[in-house]
């Protein structure tokens, strides 16, 4: 089965993902494709769908082409399922932030809201400094991430970047002793 997210990282999106995996019970396939080309969007919903693909990390399998922006590129690389990139695939990685609804005072319209972004803000930081290192990035990337900039990602950096992710995965699963190559 394969299916497309190229929109914004939405509940959409995430709903596509969701109605996959609960066709495929019904179909007679094992692996559910899920290409990705996105500038972004809503890091609850990248949040959603994360946890959803690492749940069935098993039945997934991640294909980045195009454009891997914001929430997107770190929902790539933060996916613990199979994946790879194709086609020129480009990115571009920012310290990630949240938008809550405002009334016309400039305060939360909810006091969840307020909580949420007090929050968000500490744990979207830490998800952002953690992936930078498990990424290795290099120390002017990691610099620009922490002064708030945009950071882009050639075709050849993101394959270098995969490889990383992929030779980290290996070398921690070495580690507890349950690699086997694929």
């Amino acid at each position: 089965m394969v299916i497309k997210i190229n929109e914004k990282i939405s509940e959409e999106a995430f709903d596509k993902v969701i109605a996959a995996i609960n066709s495929l019970s019904s179909t007679n396939e094992s692996k559910i494709c899920v290409y990705l080309s996105s500038r972004g969007g809503s890091y609850n919903a990248m949040e959603g769908l994360l946890d959803l693909i690492n749940c069935h990390q098993g039945i997934i399998y991640l294909i980045g082409y195009g454009q891997i922006l914001s929430c997107a590129f770190e929902l790539f690389f933060r996916a613990e399922c199979e994946k790879k990139l194709v086609g020129g695939a480009c990115g571009m990685f920012h310290q990630s932030n949240i938008s809550i609804d405002m009334n016309e005072n400039m305060k939360p319209e909810y006091i969840e809201g307020e909580m949420q972004v007090k929050y968000m803000k500490g744990y979207m930081k830490s998800n952002t400094m953690e992936l930078c290192r498990k990424l290795a990035f290099t120390a002017n990337e990691f610099k620009r991430i922490k002064q708030a900039k945009d950071v882009w990602f050639g075709v050849e950096r993101m394959e270098e970047l995969l490889k990383v992710q992929k030779a980290k995965r290996i070398e921690d699963e070495q580690k507890i002793g349950i690699y086997s190559p694929k």
